[in-house]
Parts: structure tokens; C-alpha cells; sequence
């Protein structure tokens, strides 16, 4: 401490120079010298000089109490202090309240305070709170999320923002706790991102501030959303990084960079005492509100003596009531009936070199006491009375009787519960009074001022001699008073009722106390504590015995006092003598340090000693209410990315409408489709694709603007909701960013992935749009976007908005549809390439509601996409079974087959397998003669699942046909484990045959690769002449397309194949003859020479209507020849004269019933080919011609079946 000087006017200033709040210290010691010197300057308080006295306050209770004690013995008339929670209450209660000593608060408190000699120049939650919410709400956006670690001040604070957002109509999208663990930290600041928050409220201090706000830099959150505190200035903003403390705002009554006269004149004298005090000014001139604070309080002491021309304690405080000072902040006054100061209020922004630039100044704000605390300000009627009537229930908590006592054994002072205890009168002359007059035990009571000569304490049991002549029992601790040289002064006398006797230490009952594992309690039956078990102390953060004598109601929070108070009091008076934890609400408790915990309690009563005592046994359960906040948390966010889920995201849709309506933007939501992403998933496994779908939630948080909400609604589908847009164009830039940012290949698994996106985009209004309305517009233009090629965006308009409503009404109609008999079939037929017949007719379905007939291209994706396809699919498949059963019953095998689609969703349905069966069994259809047709991308959906779906379906006899072959994405080795025998040329490249190249060769690719494969194709979409020469000059087995038949219903269809049985029944009587025969080539034959000879035999042969197959290996050929027996004998004659071969043997010729070989002009297999890699030398005896093996007729007519079929 500083020494006081002769014969002044003292004001004791008790500033943070250790613990916790050390931060402030010397700024308060550097600023309430500046006050006192300007005072002194101008002729000091009451024609003295204005001393301080500066003590270190300690920062706990019991070195703040023995603080405030020497300070006030030493003759300081007030006290100024900048205390935490628990430590001020303790001052004002057991110190400056009993001495009517003046307190001038100078820190920002929640405002649970309330004393006859308190006065605060802090501010409050609401002064810094109220006005900034508002104005950032506006200015910035109206979501926000609040952090904290859990102190009083800090739900304080947290429920005046909520109330005041809440007025604002903004959002509250998270309050969370953390502690110090940097693993919760990480976790919170992830949710944080996750949550689209505008603006982020941490609610901490010291160690604990700096280091969550280092931890939000380095993740790079200040890009995403504002960060906006009410404890936070330029002492907090030097002891950060540049890189973390720019762009930070601070809400609170005083910032250097605040332009006033006062202020000006303040920091010029701070920087010269700076410059010659360095060392007690922290090395810096650097002050914030705390230390403005302490200048204003040393100001308004001045003036409220001067006023008063006194130091009377009643007319003290009367002037400070009334005070007004023109301070560096602004003018300041204090309130009448809070006694806490009208301040003002300022937002900051913080600099890279730390300092503070003003961004709005919201004038004056007047004190509002929170609702919890205002049950501690006495009505005005009241303010008058000093008796234990206005006694704050803060004091009333302490029930215990308080006094000091000078070295000559006088009480110096009391507090009103001593009065209570001794029951005397309130106006008893009890200052100087020997204090052994109020003991019966005057020998033990002469033992405490020796012992504390040695000892720091002095504990016993002392019998009372009360003011009625009765006698009482009572706990006593005594403890020194010393001088500013640290000589005793005196002793204090702390003293409790002890008139119910509990488990003593040598009880066994005690050491079962001491040895449970819950928190147990005992007060007697006004509430005082007399008996603690360990557990209890832990649990409420008090060292042993510390809790004995205590208040009951002092370990609740302030603003659950007096309703605990009344609770436990009627639990006394009542006949139940017992209430289990079941049977009782959840309590919060509150520990030494101010720190609140939910916990458990039951409470019984036992009758001790003629006396109630009540017994209380506690459960923390802080870590249950953790798990009830994070069972709640996860309800409403995706497992998978922590993204808020879809009811989530419709919640906070509905909200920023409502939002809009007050306010003049708009809202808008982008719909991200990823595209193909479930063959990613399918072929590198789900943990790759979940592991993807993290990268890309990741990656849209980080593109999307500040204050957008990035959602995942479930698979591949995300929303970013955009609240306050002003204009299309941001989000159409938003739009195009995504989806480049998208293209870029991302690494996951060690895998190189693409992820391209389809974006649907919707813009809405609250008096317009609801959720529903903007969720169901965006999903639309995502389809849109998808229907243009994928991998871009499309806006939501009206065109698209027709088209919903045609959706829907398609929708609605497509369940109907098969019970009211709207469905129809119709037939296309396939024809041979070769021969010209009709080999084979694909099913295509057609829908004719009341209102006309609706086209495939319109109604089919919209069944896949309801599920509608599912009894739709079923239905067709039936009408498939249906025909071919028909058409074989009556043309036998020359009955054309039936080609019938199936989409990706019927593959998925479990009930597939079994319903083809059943229509099949139902029907009589033959399976070998039902083609199922799947598009490429459905067969690689999920090639595990459908490879054993298709294998079942060929168990049954079906065959399968890859439909738009080389539109999507296979792989061939996947491709050949599929059951599938027939490949479909799309008609998007037969289209292109005579338009592009590449077309051309994708079309003569298939073929020869379906060759290989031995695999028929079918080419789809043949509209000309061309087209189809082509497609039989490659060797394609099959076409279909409007050049030779539109889709027909079956009546027509089954015109055209009597036709065509007619004409191939008169063809049969036409004595149909055969022959087969082998020779020898005069050279090798080329492949070039081996196509020349077909072209020129297929053509020949088709004009005469010969069909039949050639076979060419190690030189030789072997040919088969069907038709009229006069062409064929013309033809062999010709092919005898031949020069390109020699040798002709011919193995059989003589008529046949009917053509083996109907679909081919000249079908062809060069064998020579087919070796395999195989090494045939080592096994190699001799090398045999067709005309060696002609020795075997029927050897050579099935070789050469086999190989054409």
C-alpha cells in the first residue's frame, strides 16, 4: 500500500494488482490519480487534500474483506473497487453496508447488487447490450449465436441480448458453454460455422477471452460472420495478435478513441504520468473502461461531499445520488433508485495496431436492473429508512453476526445481524460499547486477542448474554485486524447459532457424512448452515468448515433467493417431512468463484435438540444437462457434415421470411444436387462417399457469403440459405462460385474425385413466399438445371413455375392412372438388318387422361421421380408377358419377341423378382423371349446390388439389353459380369452418322466391340436410307426407328406380322433348298479382301433372297447357302467358277422346311482370329482345313449353326 499523508480526506482504492483481474490494475491505480490530482488542483474535498490509499484487492473474498477493512480502519471515507461476483457481494455486505461506508463499483456486473452505500459506474447488460443488438442486427444481419463459459455475468448478459434480438425479430441460433478444453472449444467454433450466424457473441474474460478469440482467427471464422463483445478493449486487444484482433467489435461506455474535451484533457494527462510512473501504469498508456470508470467515481465523490459539506454518511450517499459529471466518456449521472450510473454507450471497432475506431455512439443509456435482480431495489418510499427493514436480502443471505472490535475490546462496528442475534433495538448504542458486556464467557472470550497475536484465527464456542437476559450458544471465529504497518488493529467476531447439535468429528454418524459421495447439507431452521459433509464443500468450491454458518439461500443464484427462501421456509412449517429428488424441481447452485451448476436435490426435516434442522442432499447434474443439450443439437443437424438437417433449415427459412417482412430484402435458397454422385459411392465405397460429402460441406461453407446457412437435407442435396439479398445478382455470382469451385478435382481417400452440382436458385419474400413455397421452387429450378446438361444453375420463374404445377397435377394423376384404364401400350417394331423381318417389338407406353393424351418424355421421369414407376412398371411388364404369349400361340417360333424398359427404381424395389415371376406364371410367357431393357446409368448404379438382381432375373430366362449404350459412364469389365446379351446403339449417335465423325466411329466401335463380346446389337432411331445401309454394312443385327415403323398399338402390330407370315409361308412352298460346302482359297485371304467378298456376296444374296453364313480358317472356307432351289443352284454355279478359290467340295445339299439361317443375308466368322493368346505349338500335330473335316457332314453343319448363333 501507499502511505497516507497527514490530516487528509482519504478514499481507499482497491484495484485488481494480482489474480484474475490484473489486467486493469494499474489503468485503475493511473486514473484515479489523475482524478484526485485534478481535484487537489482545484482545492481537494472539503478545503483538504483528497489522498488515496491503493491496496491490491487480492481478487477472493477473504483477501478483498481484510482490504476493505484496513482500508476503511485507516480512516477512508469511501471505497473504490473494481471486484469480481462473489467478492463484491462479500465486501459490500460484511464491509461497507454495516460501516455506511460508500462503494463505488467500476466494473461491468450483471447488477445483482443493491446496498444503501453501493454505487456502481459500470455499466450494465443492458447499457452495452441493448442498442448494439439492434444496430448490428440492422446493419449486419439479425442471426446470431452466443458462447460463454458459464459465469453469472454472462447469462446475464446472454438473456438481455436474446430478449432484445428477439424484439428485433432475430434469430438465437445456438447458446453454448464451453469450458477450457481445446477439443470442446473446436467443437463449439465447428457449430458455430455450421450454424449461418450473422454475428457471434463470446461471453468471456481474461485468459479464457484470448484464447477463444485466437482459436476463432486461426479457423478463419472472422471471414464468415462478425464478432461482437461487451467486454472487450484495448488492454484484451494488446495482448492479441494484429492478425486476430482486427475487425473485432467491442460494445461498452468507454473507448480511448472516444472524442470529448474531458477525454482529451484525461489522456494527455495519462501519457505525462505515463512517461515519469511507467512502472504503475503497466509500462503503457493504455486505459479502458474500468479505469474510466475509477476516474469517474473519485469525481463524483468530490462532488457529492462538496454538496453534501460533509462526510456524514446519510447525507453522503443522499449527494451521491444525485451526482452528475462531466466525464471522459460523456456526461454521466447516477440514478436515483438503482444507484447504478447512467453511461454511455459506444461501438467499436478494433484496428490492427490495436486501438479502437468509433462506429456508432448510442448516447446516454439509463440503468435497467435485470428482472432476476429487481427484487433487490427498495421502493422510493423506503430509500429513507436505515434500519434492518431495508436491509438488502444480499445481507439478510449472510446470517452471520458481524462486528469489530478495536485493542481496547469496543465494538468499532456491526452489521444488522448481529443486532438480530443480541435482539437489541435498532437504535442501540452499540459503537464503543465493551464488547465483553454481550458474553457470559468473559474469561474465553479474553483468550482471543493473545491467541491471535500468534495465529490467523481463533475458533471455540462462546455462550451470548442477549438483550432479554437470555442465554445463546453461539459458533465464533475471530480473525486480526491490522494497521497499514500490519500491527493488529483489533479482531473481527463472525458468530452462529449452533442451538441444533449435528454429527460431531468423533461421531460415526460424522465419518458416514464425510465419506459419502453425494453433497449433503444441514441448516437449521432459519436457513443458517451448521453442518457440511466433504462432498459439499467440492461441490460448492468452499474449503472445510468454510460453509458452516452460511446462509442456505447464499448458494443459489440471487434471483432464485427469495423464492427459495419462501420454498424452504414453507417446507419447515408443513406437515411433509420429506420430498426425494422425484418430487422436486431442478435447483441452480452456485459456487464461491460465482459459477452456477443445475443439480438434483431432496430435502428432509429431523426434529434435533428441540429444533427443526433441514437436510439437504445435492446431485450435480451438469453432464445430464449436457447430454439433454446435445441430444437436442443433434435432433436438428446431419449426423454426417454437422450441417443444420431439414427441419433445421425449414425453421430458419420460416423465420427470415417472417424477418422480410418487416424489412425491405429479400430471401433466397440455392438447391445443390450433386451430380452422379451415388456411382461414386457405388464404386469407391460409402466410407469414400461419406468422407466427400464432409469435404464438400466444408467446401460450400467456405464459399458461401457471411450469414448464409449452408444445410444438408439429406444423400447428395444441400441448401444455402441467403438471408438479406438485395438483389439476383449476388446470388447468381454466389451460384457460378459454387459450381467452379465444385469442377476442381477433390482428394479424398487417396482418391481423385469429380463432384460436379446442379443448383436450383429461388428468391422469395415473407409476404409472399412461405418455406414451403421457396424449398419447392429451388428444388424445381435444380431439376431444370439438371435437365440442361447438369454441372451449372438455373433461377426459379415462371416458365419453371408451370411446369411444377404440371408436375404436381401429373403427379396426382399418374396414381390413378392404371385403375381408371388410362394407360395404353404400343408396339415398335425391330427388324433384321439382314432379312427385313420383324424379329422382335419393343413395348412403349403411352397415358391418355381426361384431358388428352400426355407425352412419355413429360409423364415417365416424373413416375421415377414420386415412385409412381414402381405399380406402373409392374402393370407394363404384365402387358409385355401378355403379348408374347399372344403372338407365340399363334406364330409359333417365327413370333417376334418383346423388348420392355426397366428403370433404376424398379431395380431397387425388393418386390421385383418375385412380380415378374408371378406375371409370368400368370401369363404363360416364355422368358427366353422377353428382352429386359436398362439404361447404362442404371445398370452402374449400384453394379452389386443390380448384378444380383439381373442374375436372378436371367435364372428365370430373361435376357437383358444395355439401352443408350455410350451415353453414360460404365466400365467394361463391370459391364461383362452383367447378364447381358444385347447392346442398344442410342439414337442420339445413329442421328449423328451422317452429321459427325465421331458419331460414325462410336457407332462402328459398338458394333465390333459387341462382336467381340458376342453380343447382338440393336440400333434405335434409324430415320433414313442411309442410316440404315450403314448400320448393315457394320454388321449391326438389328434396327427399329420411324423409317420403317412408327410405334403401333398391338392390332396393327399383329397386321403386319400375319403379313409377314403369309408372305414367308409362300416362300416355304416355294421348295426351299440347301446347300453346304467347303474349299480351299487360291491366296490368303486379307481382312481387307475377306470384306470386299462379303459386301459384294450380301448384296447379291439379298436381292435373290439367299441367307446363310460363311466361316474362313487356315485358308479354307466353309459356306452355307438357303433359298429357292433354283437360286441357289444358279449361285453355286457361279461360285464354282470363282478364282478365289479352288477345291470345291460340296458336303450336303437337298431341301429344307424352313430357313436355319432367317436373319442373314451372309453372316461371317473368321476363325483365325479367335486364338485367345493361347500358344498352340507346343500341343500342334498337324493343322486341319475345312475340307478335312468335310469328311463329317453333320460336324460341319453344327460347327457352323453354333458359330452363327
Amino acid at each position: 500500500m501507499s502511505q497516507p499523508s497527514s490530516n487528509p480526506i482519504r478514499i481507499g482504492v482497491m484495484p485488481p494488482l494480482s489474480g484474475l483481474g490484473g489486467l486493469y490494475g494499474p489503468e485503475m491505480s493511473c486514473a484515479s490519480q489523475i482524478a484526485c490530482d485534478e481535484i487537489n488542483a482545484l482545492g481537494g474535498v472539503l478545503g483538504k487534500k483528497l489522498e488515496l490509499i491503493i491496496a491490491d484487492d487480492g481478487g477472493i473474498p477473504e483477501t478483498a474483506i481484510h482490504t476493505a477493512q484496513r482500508l476503511l480502519d485507516l480512516g477512508c471515507a469511501a471505497l473504490v473497487a473494481n471486484l469480481p461476483a462473489n467478492t463484491r457481494a462479500a465486501v459490500v455486505t460484511q464491509i461497507t453496508e454495516p460501516r455506511e461506508r460508500p462503494y463505488l463499483n467500476c466494473s461491468f456486473y450483471e447488477g445483482s447488487l443493491y446496498g444503501r452505500s453501493f454505487f456502481s459506474f459500470g455499466a450494465l447488460p443492458n447499457q452495452q447490450i441493448e442498442r448494439m443488438i439492434g444496430h448490428m442486427a440492422k446493419v449486419v444481419g439479425a442471426k446470431m449465436f452466443f458462447v460463454g463459459s458459464g459465469q453469472e455475468w454472462e447469462r446475464v448478459a446472454m438473456t438481455t441480448a436474446e430478449q432484445q434480438l428477439r424484439a428485433q425479430g432475430g434469430d438465437v441460433l445456438g447458446t453454448e458453454s464451453v469450458g477450457t478444453e481445446s477439443e470442446r472449444i473446436d467443437q463449439v467454433l465447428a457449430r458455430i460455422q455450421c450454424s449461418g450466424a450473422d454475428i457471434l457473441l463470446p461471453f468471456f474474460e481474461g485468459e479464457a477471452q484470448i484464447r477463444f478469440l485466437k482459436r476463432i482467427a486461426q479457423l478463419g471464422l472472422k471471414q464468415h460472420l462478425s464478432v461482437v463483445m461487451c467486454n472487450f478493449d484495448e488492454a484484451i486487444a494488446a495482448m492479441l495478435p494484429p492478425e486476430v484482433r482486427e475487425g473485432l467489435y467491442a460494445s461498452g461506455a468507454y473507448f480511448m478513441s472516444v472524442e470529448t474535451a474531458v477525454n482529451a484533457r484525461f489522456l494527455s494527462a495519462l501519457k505525462a504520468l505515463d512517461e515519469v510512473a511507467a512502472t504503475s501504469c503497466g509500462g503503457k498508456a493504455v486505459v479502458t473502461s474500468h479505469g474510466e470508470a475509477a476516474y469517474v467515481a473519485i469525481h463524483a465523490f468530490a462532488q457529492a461531499a462538496k454538496a453534501a459539506e460533509s462526510l456524514d454518511p446519510q447525507t453522503l450517499v443522499r449527494c451521491l445520488e444525485q451526482v452528475q459529471i462531466a466525464a471522459p466518456q460523456g456526461n454521466v449521472r447516477m440514478d436515483t433508485l438503482t444507484h447504478h450510473a447512467h453511461v454511455n454507450n459506444y461501438l467499436a471497432r478494433c484496428n490492427f495496431d490495436g486501438s479502437f475506431q468509433t462506429v456508432k455512439h448510442f448516447g446516454t443509456r439509463q440503468p435497467v436492473i435485470p428482472e432476476r435482480y429487481r427484487y433487490c431495489l427498495p421502493s422510493l418510499a423506503g430509500m429513507e429508512s436505515s434500519t434492518a427493514d431495508s436491509q438488502t436480502p444480499a445481507e439478510q443471505d449472510l446470517a452471520i453476526a458481524v462486528a469489530g472490535i478495536d485493542t481496547a475490546g469496543k465494538i468499532e462496528f456491526f452489521n444488522p445481524s448481529f443486532q438480530r442475534l443480541w435482539r437489541l433495538p435498532e437504535d442501540a448504542p452499540l459503537i464503543g460499547l465493551a464488547v465483553k458486556d454481550l458474553w457470559d464467557d468473559e474469561a474465553r472470550l479474553g483468550e482471543i486477542p493473545a491467541t491471535l497475536e500468534r495465529a490467523s484465527e481463533w475458533r471455540g464456542t462462546l455462550t451470548a448474554r442477549r438483550a432479554d437476559g437470555t442465554l445463546k450458544r453461539l459458533a465464533v471465529v475471530a480473525e486480526p485486524l491490522r494497521h497499514i504497518g500490519g500491527e493488529i488493529a483489533g479482531y473481527t467476531l463472525a458468530c452462529t447459532d449452533t442451538r441444533a447439535r449435528l454429527p460431531q468429528p468423533g461421531d460415526a454418524s460424522h465419518h458416514v457424512l464425510a465419506m459419502a459421495d453425494v453433497a449433503i447439507l444441514a441448516s437449521d431452521a432459519d436457513g443458517v448452515i451448521i453442518e457440511a459433509n466433504r462432498r459439499a464443500n467440492q461441490l460448492f468450491g468452499y474449503q472445510p468448515a468454510e460453509l458452516i454458518g452460511l446462509s442456505l439461500h447464499a448458494l443459489v443464484p440471487p434471483q432464485y433467493r427469495e423464492q427459495h427462501a419462501h420454498q424452504v421456509s414453507g417446507f419447515m412449517r408443513g406437515a411433509v417431512r420429506e420430498r426425494p429428488m422425484g418430487m422436486r424441481n431442478e435447483v441452480m447452485g452456485l459456487r464461491k468463484d460465482g459459477s452456477a451448476f443445475p443439480a438434483e436435490v431432496s430435502i428432509s426435516k429431523i426434529h434435533v435438540g428441540g429444533t427443526w434442522v433441514l437436510v439437504a442432499t445435492l446431485n450435480d447434474i451438469t453432464e445430464r444437462k449436457i447430454a439433454e443439450h446435445e441430444l437436442i443439437w443433434h435432433a436438428s443437424h446431419d449426423a454426417l457434415t454437422g450441417l443444420p438437417n431439414r427441419t433445421l433449415i425449414y425453421e430458419q427459412l420460416a423465420r427470415a421470411l417472417l424477418r422480410s417482412r418487416r424489412q425491405s430484402h429479400g430471401v433466397a435458397l440455392l438447391f445443390i444436387d450433386l451430380d452422379g454422385f451415388k456411382l461414386i459411392n457405388d464404386t469407391h465405397g460409402h466410407a469414400t462417399g461419406d468422407d466427400l460429402l464432409k469435404t464438400i460441406a466444408w467446401k460450400l461453407l467456405d464459399q458461401v457469403r457471411p450469414g448464409d446457412t449452408v444445410g444438408r437435407l439429406g444423400g447428395d442435396e444441400f441448401v444455402i440459405l441467403c438471408d438479406l439479398v438485395e438483389s439476383p445478382s449476388a446470388l447468381t455470382t454466389l451460384a457460378k462460385r459454387l459450381n467452379e469451385m465444385l469442377r476442381m478435382p477433390l482428394e479424398v481417400q487417396g482418391h481423385q474425385l469429380f463432384a460436379t452440382a446442379s443448383i436450383g436458385l429461388a428468391m422469395g419474400h415473407g409476404t409472399t413466399h412461405s418455406a414451403d413455397d421457396l424449398l419447392r421452387n429451388a428444388d424445381a429450378a435444380m431439376y431444370k438445371a439438371k435437365e440442361h446438361g447438369r454441372d451449372g444453375w438455373r433461377f426459379f420463374n415462371e416458365e419453371i413455375q408451370h411446369q411444377v404445377r404440371e408436375r404436381l397435377d401429373i403427379t396426382n394423376g399418374l396414381r390413378h392412372a392404371i385403375q381408371r384404364n388410362e394407360l395404353q401400350v404400343r408396339f415398335q417394331p425391330i427388324l433384321s438388318t439382314e432379312s427385313g423381318v420383324i424379329r422382335g417389338a419393343e413395348l412403349l407406353l403411352r397415358w391418355f387422361p381426361p384431358e388428352g393424351e400426355i407425352p412419355p418424355a413429360r409423364f415417365i421421369p416424373i413416375a421415377e421421380m414420386t415412385g409412381s414407376i414402381i405399380p406402373i412398371g409392374k402393370w407394363v411388364f404384365e402387358q409385355a408377358c401378355v403379348a408374347e404369349a399372344a403372338w407365340r400361340a399363334r406364330y409359333a417360333e417365327q413370333a417376334p419377341y418383346v423388348s420392355v424398359n426397366l428403370s433404376a427404381q424398379q431395380l431397387n424395389d425388393e418386390t421385383l423378382v418375385q412380380s415378374v415371376e408371378a406375371a409370368l406364371e400368370e401369363t404363360g410367357a416364355d422368358p427366353s423371349r422377353i428382352l429386359l431393357e436398362l439404361t447404362e446409368t442404371s445398370l452402374m448404379s449400384d453394379v452389386a446390388k443390380n448384378l444380383g438382381v439381373l442374375q436372378q432375373l436371367a435364372d428365370l430366362g430373361l435376357h437383358v439389353a444395355v439401352d443408350d449404350f455410350g451415353t453414360g459412364y460404365s466400365s467394361l469389365s463391370q459391364l461383362l459380369r452383367m447378364p447381358v446379351s444385347t447392346l442398344k446403339i442410342d439414337r442420339e449417335f445413329v442421328d449423328g452418322i451422317e452429321k459427325r465423325q465421331e458419331s460414325k466411329a462410336i457407332v462402328s466401335a459398338v458394333s465390333s466391340m459387341a462382336r467381340a463380346m458376342q453380343l447382338k446389337v440393336i440400333a434405335e432411331g434409324v430415320e433414313n436410307e442411309d442410316q440404315f445401309r450403314y448400320l448393315r454394312d457394320i454388321g449391326c443385327d438389328y434396327v427399329q426407328g420411324f423409317h420403317f415403323y412408327r410405334p403401333m398399338p398391338s392390332a396393327q402390330l399383329e397386321a403386319l406380322l400375319a403379313e409377314q407370315s403369309t408372305s414367308r409361308s409362300a416362300e416355304a412352298d416355294d421348295d426351299l433348298y440347301t446347300m453346304l460346302y467347303v474349299s480351299v482359297a487360291t491366296a490368303p485371304m486379307s481382312d481387307q479382301a475377306l470384306s470386299e467378298l462379303l459386301q459384294s456376296s450380301r448384296s447379291k444374296n439379298r436381292d435373290q433372297r439367299i441367307t446363310g453364313f460363311l466361316l474362313y480358317l487356315n485358308g479354307s472356307f466353309m459356306q452355307i447357302l438357303e433359298g429357292s432351289r433354283p437360286q441357289v443352284q444358279q449361285l453355286a454355279e457361279s461360285i464354282a467358277k470363282d478364282p478365289r478359290h479352288h477345291s470345291i467340295r460340296t458336303i450336303y445339299e437337298g431341301p429344307i422346311h424352313r430357313r436355319t439361317f432367317l436373319d442373314w443375308s451372309m453372316g461371317f466368322r473368321n476363325m483365325s482370329h479367335l486364338k485367345q493368346g493361347f500358344d498352340f505349338k507346343a500341343w500342334h500335330a498337324r493343322t486341319l482345313s475345312f475340307v478335312e473335316m468335310s469328311e463329317d457332314p453333320q460336324l460341319c453343319y453344327s460347327l457352323i449353326v453354333a458359330l452363327a448363333s
